[in-house]
């Protein structure tokens, strides 16, 4: 991993080998992944939101068959 920006006690962003940029909580632990760091930040705040708040559970599912062969 290269250039790691510390994000106010919350976690880092880090850009990969690759060029894209992954978020890390404060133990280490990989959140988000993603092409443009801008996105990796908003991406990783809108995640913790989500597992501070509690994430709400899915209006719809979906199943689908297919007939014939594949």
């Amino acid at each position: 991993m290269q250039t790691m920006k510390k994000m106010p006690d919350c976690f880092t962003v880090e850009k990969t080998p690759f060029g894209l940029y992954t978020s890390r909580s404060k133990d280490g632990k990989e959140l988000v992944t993603s092409a443009t760091e801008e996105t990796c930040r908003a991406m990783t705040h809108f995640y913790l939101k989500g597992l501070q708040d509690g994430f709400t559970k899915a209006e719809s599912s979906y199943t689908g068959t297919v007939g014939g062969k594949l």
